[in-house]
């Protein structure tokens, strides 16, 4: 699974050391031309670089328009189409509505996000997406109708014991909830293992190295976890299935932060453990 950690602007950098390929965000490219440079750059370099929407930090999708143009700019090797938290309908409208107007003009590779508020509306929605997308995409962060399916508690009860559950916070549910999902829909026949897979975000670590060994169409992931638990003064302790849990704190944030010896510590040490966490082979890599 290659990795991807979001980072602020002075360690823009020195990601390309720690990172697999690059991740930007699209809402900051105008505010900060330095920043849109760095992805250009990237590209040239012949890196692989994901364009994300910027739902996460936004709420709602870029605006199309002002997306297809940057996109044009940018050339990314990946785009994430648009899409609405948690509403299979409006990301298929919203990824129609898109190929109608801008599908054609852009040779860049698609991601479509499966959405869904159950595991019924997800499975419809990735059934739709990988009918025309090159990678799909798995959220971090899941509404109660799929947290709360029955199925989903019974896979709790059976593997883990009541008192191990009882430490858990709703960030570990979340994080074990997405491994479910994956499970899921490749013993349903669902997932399409010719085409590759992505974890958007993540904000605890539990449950992530099951991912890593159990689905090798899982390919990449993006997460800003150990930036900002590293930047906050946490140093990651856990390893396998413990889980790390990144605070709310958005990458914005601390996006024009300048950050100290210490800050830089610990977020190298975190970096290192979670690419550990991920897979353990990769902890002999030496960045």
């Amino acid at each position: 699974m290659e990795i991807s950690h979001e980072v602020p602007l002075c360690m823009l950098e020195m990601s390309r050391w720690f990172n697999d390929y690059d991740y930007a965000l699209v809402h900051l490219f105008d505010s900060y031309p330095d920043y849109f440079d760095f992805y250009k750059k990237s590209i040239e370099m012949g890196r692989t670089v994901i364009l994300d929407n910027s739902l996460y930090e936004l709420g709602a999708a870029f605006d199309m328009a002002e997306y297809a143009e940057w996109i044009k700019r940018l050339n990314p090797t990946y785009y994430i189409l648009p899409d609405t938290f948690w509403n299979t309908d409006a990301t298929m409208n919203q990824a129609m509505e898109w190929m109608y107007k801008y599908g054609n003009n852009i040779s860049c590779k698609r991601m479509g996000v499966a959405q869904g508020n159950s595991l019924g509306e997800i499975i419809r929605c990735y059934k739709f997406m990988s009918t025309f997308c090159d990678r799909i995409a798995f959220t971090f962060k899941f509404a109660p109708g799929v947290i709360n399916d029955p199925a989903f508690e019974e896979f709790i009860h059976n593997m883990f014991t009541q008192s191990e559950v009882n430490t858990w916070n709703d960030a570990d549910k979340q994080a074990v909830c997405r491994y479910w999902l994956l499970l899921t829909l490749k013993n349903y026949g669902v997932i399409d293992e010719a085409i590759e897979h992505h974890l958007l975000g993540l904000q605890n670590t539990r449950g992530l190295v099951s991912i890593s060994q159990d689905f090798p169409w899982v390919t990449s992931i993006d997460t800003s976890n150990p930036i900002i638990t590293g930047f906050l003064g946490t140093r990651y302790k856990s390893f396998g299935n413990a889980g790390e849990t990144k605070p709310e704190t958005k990458l914005e944030s601390i996006l024009e932060e300048s950050l100290d010896d210490h800050d830089i510590s610990n977020i190298k040490h975190n970096v290192r453990i979670f690419r550990n966490i991920v897979d353990p082979i990769k902890a002999d890599d030496p960045r």
